[in-house]
């Protein structure tokens, strides 16, 4: 059985090939480059070889883009059938990805909380196997772009090698500043809630995990994906 995963972010596209117990990343895709060439990305779909396909994805056009080729696909939302309870007051509007990490942490305990490093910066709790809510603030990407966009001055900074503390330059301070405010909001968030295992995942989740006690599981939206696909 050869089951294909799909992660569609904001971001970027990841495509995953479950098959004999092994999960192997295919590619990923800038999503806006889907959207721009939805054709293309279809026809990169079809020609792999799979029995099953599972799809997490928080961008409807693309949602709605496999629907339309791909029929069968299992669409991951709070409707259907989950390892999970969905404990949240707009069910509705549960993101797909929030929906599968927390349902991939299951591998882990039946009680943790999850770190999604992506366009968002999301912590959220799981407690005997129901989800139970959490807190959504800027990613890190989010913010630089947002203080270049927002002033006329500050520059927008990468996040290439070690971020120092404090800043001896505008450069080096805007990374600070994004690092601290995004480490800050994680632990006083973690203070918060009951002491659980924690899980870290997203494409900013390995820079996180250097500053935050946890375990860093980055293929944690597809473990949650195949969980629901079975």
């Amino acid at each position: 059985m050869r089951s294909l995963l799909i992660d569609a972010g904001n971001t970027s596209v990841k495509v995953a090939l479950f098959e004999d117990g092994t999960l192997q990343p295919l590619f990923r895709i800038p999503t806006i480059r889907v959207l721009e060439h939805p054709a293309d990305f279809v026809k990169k779909l079809r020609d792999i070889t799979f029995n099953k396909l599972g799809v997490a994805s928080v961008v409807k056009e693309i949602t709605h883009l496999i629907e339309e080729n791909f029929p069968g696909a299992l669409i991951v939302s709070a409707n259907l059938k989950l390892p999970i309870k969905i404990d949240y007051r707009t069910p509705e509007l549960l993101g797909a990805d929030r929906i599968a990490a927390a349902c991939g942490g299951l591998e882990f305990a039946d009680s943790f909380i999850v770190v999604s490093c992506g366009t968002a910066t999301v912590v959220d709790l799981v407690e005997e196997k129901t989800f139970k809510g959490g807190v959504i603030f800027p990613g890190v990407e989010t913010m630089a772009q947002l203080l270049n966009l927002k002033t006329s001055q500050l520059p927008k900074v990468n996040f290439e090698g070690e971020v120092k503390i404090p800043g001896r330059s505008t450069e080096e301070c805007i990374q600070a500043g994004i690092l601290a405010s995004t480490i800050g909001g994680i632990k006083e968030t973690i203070r918060n809630l009951p002491q659980h295992p924690l899980l870290i995942t997203g494409g900013w989740g390995e820079l996180v995990s250097r500053h935050v006690k946890g375990t860093y599981v980055p293929e944690l939206v597809f473990k949650g994906i195949l969980k629901i696909l079975k």
